[in-house]
C-alpha cells in the first residue's frame, strides 16, 4: 500500500507500507523503473527528500534517515526517535518538520549521525568564518566551512559530514577579522 511519495530530480521516493521506501527512476514517465530503496517492515506513512537524505516517518519508530545519494545503494544513516507516532515529515531549510500524534508538531535542527545544525549568533554585517577540526592536538586542526557576512544574527549552518564512524568527535569555531 503506497502511503507517501516525493519527487527530487529523476527519482520518485514511495513509501509502501509495511515494505519501506522505494526509489524509482522516473526519467522516463513512460517506463518507471526501480533502481533501489530500503525495507524498514513497518509503518512507513511518510517521506520527505533533502540533498543526499530520505527521511521516512516510521509510526512508533519515528524517523529514519537514509541517505539516497547513490540510489541502487540505500544505507540507513541514523533514527530519531520522536517519542511519539510519526505520522508525517516534510524538510525545509535543513530543518526536519515531524506531524508527532498527539505530541504535535516537531521541529528537529540536528540529526544524529547524518546532519548537525551550528547556530553563530555573531556581530551583523560583519565578515566570519566558522572553521571544524577533528583532532585538536593536530598542528593545523580549523579547517574553514564556510565564510559570509549575513545582515541578520543568529545564523544556522548545517554541516553535513558528522558520520561518526569516521570521526570520534568535531569541534567548531568561529573567527571575526
Amino acid at each position: 500500500l503506497a502511503m507517501g511519495i516525493a519527487v527530487s530530480g529523476n527519482y520518485a521516493y514511495v513509501v509502501y507500507d509495511p515494505v519501506g521506501l522505494e526509489v524509482i527512476d522516473v526519467s522516463n514517465p513512460t517506463n518507471c523503473v526501480r533502481v533501489g530503496g530500503y525495507a524498514s517492515h513497518l509503518f512507513a506513512s511518510s517521506v520527505a527528500v533533502s540533498g543526499n537524505y530520505a527521511y521516512v516517518a516510521e509510526a512508533d519508530t519515528g524517523v529514519l534517515v537514509i541517505d539516497v545519494s547513490n540510489p541502487t545503494n540505500c544505507v540507513r544513516v541514523g533514527n530519531l526517535d520522536t517519542g511519539g507516532v510519526a505520522h508525517a515529515v516534510t524538510v525545509v531549510a535543513n530543518r526536519i518538520y515531524v506531524a508527532n500524534g498527539p505530541g504535535g508538531l516537531l521541529v528537529l535542527p540536528t540529526v544524529p549521525n547524518a546532519q548537525f545544525t551550528v547556530r553563530v549568533d555573531a556581530e551583523a554585517n560583519m565578515p566570519f568564518t566558522l572553521e571544524a577540526a577533528t583532532d585538536l592536538s593536530a598542528p593545523m586542526p580549523w579547517t574553514p566551512l564556510v565564510t559570509t557576512n549575513v545582515p541578520v544574527m543568529p545564523f544556522d549552518f548545517v554541516d553535513f559530514d558528522v558520520k561518526l564512524t569516521n570521526k570520534s568527535q568535531k569541534f567548531y569555531r568561529v573567527r571575526q577579522p
